[in-house]
């Protein structure tokens, strides 16, 4: 048995005996690399990607390309630690969905907050609700990029229609700013709302997680000004309209609120000829 593999032992008997909730940030890793990197230094290994990408969290958070430019690391290792935060996720979201209700609010944003976990990157997410808002699915729609994503009321209309949905929760995240929403999520939740409601099917929510805060259009009365302008886009199309005054109470830098990105189609199929 050479040094590594007599070092190596004594961790695997520790980690057995403790668990990992004891071990320093770079034992972990090292803990983690055993299996991908054979009889080498995998403290060692572990130090230079913390040094390398500014912390633990960040290694993880690393591409599978990047992670392979650090000395010693296989092709093996590099995916192993970039698949990770989408394995937390997994855990995450099987471990809250059975108890979760979505006519609780608490809960729906509990649930909802484990898929952001570790990202950081926007992306945007359709919940699918029966008529007793149990849950039918979530279902992906768009992922862009640390400040902006691109999405479209078709995509959302999509996930409605092939799953029979009588109720939808839209959820997105702010991974570099505010959960506060922008104007663009303003607009784009009213084009949301109007293409589902055109549907017979009810866009209940639109929360926005920044960290841990969360901002829900319901919970902070917007949809009342949702549902009182569906008439008004029904009859004239879907424009641009202003904020609320309750989004004015706050005064933001909307540069870092480029969240949303529209398609010339999202007005196009809503646009209805006048009589």
């Amino acid at each position: 048995m050479g040094e590594h593999d007599g070092h190596r032992e004594r961790v695997k008997q520790r980690v057995e005996k403790e668990g990992l909730e004891n071990f320093q940030n770079h034992e972990v890793l090292e803990f983690l690399l055993f299996p991908f990197v054979p009889r080498k230094d995998t403290c060692l290994m572990a130090h230079r990607l913390i040094n390398t990408f500014g912390g633990f969290h960040n290694v993880f958070n690393a591409t599978p390309q990047d992670l392979e430019k650090v000395e010693g690391v296989t092709h093996s290792a590099a995916l192993f630690l970039s698949s990770l935060p989408q394995v937390f996720r997994k855990y995450q979201q099987d471990f809250e969905k059975e108890k979760v209700s979505f006519a609780n609010r608490g809960e729906a944003v509990r649930y909802l907050k484990t898929f952001f976990s570790c990202r950081t990157k926007e992306a945007v997410y359709a919940i699918a609700l029966d008529k007793r808002f149990k849950l039918i699915g979530t279902f992906p729609l768009a992922e862009g990029f640390s400040d902006s994503v691109a999405l479209t009321a078709r995509q959302v209309a999509d996930v409605a229609m092939r799953t029979n949905a009588s109720a939808l929760i839209i959820a997105h995240n702010h991974p570099s700013g505010s959960a506060f929403p922008s104007q663009a999520d303003f607009q784009m939740t009213n084009v949301i709302a109007c293409n589902l409601h055109i549907m017979g099917i009810n866009l209940c929510d639109h929360i926005i997680f920044a960290g841990n805060e969360y901002y829900s259009f319901a919970q902070h009365g917007l949809f009342s000004y949702i549902d009182g302008s569906i008439n008004k886009f029904l009859k004239e199309g879907v424009k641009f309209y202003e904020l609320p005054d309750v989004l004015k109470e706050e005064r933001v830098d909307e540069n870092i609120f480029k969240d949303i990105k529209f398609s010339d189609d999202d007005f196009n199929a809503l646009k209805l000829d006048e009589q």
